[in-house]
């Protein structure tokens, strides 16, 4: 797994679109999904870290975020794993026009 996150930062933009629409600190959206601290959340939007999909929280983040738990995973793995993108993109456009 790369320790650093990749350009593209997918995840750490969908949080911060989610909490900036709802007015959340990211203190608040850490509360939210059962962090007590908000300097995690920072560091995955800023693109300091890659989003934790060892930890198995991937569904609470969907969830809380209000995004389809498949494009979201899908956009994790790309995100964390950036050479599989070309073979897991084709899917997230599946999951897109499936969810209209």
């Amino acid at each position: 797994m790369p320790k650093e996150a990749t350009s593209k930062n997918r995840i750490g933009k969908m949080i911060r679109k989610y909490r900036d629409r709802n007015e959340l600190t990211q203190l608040d959206f850490a509360k939210q999904i059962g962090y007590n601290y908000g300097n995690f959340i920072g560091m995955i939007e800023s693109g300091r870290s890659v989003f934790p999909l060892a930890k198995g929280k991937w569904l609470e983040y969907a969830q809380a975020i209000e995004a389809d738990p498949t494009e979201f995973l899908l956009y994790a793995l790309c995100d964390v794993y950036p050479e599989m993108e070309p073979y897991l993109f084709p899917l997230i456009e599946v999951v897109k026009k499936k969810s209209k």
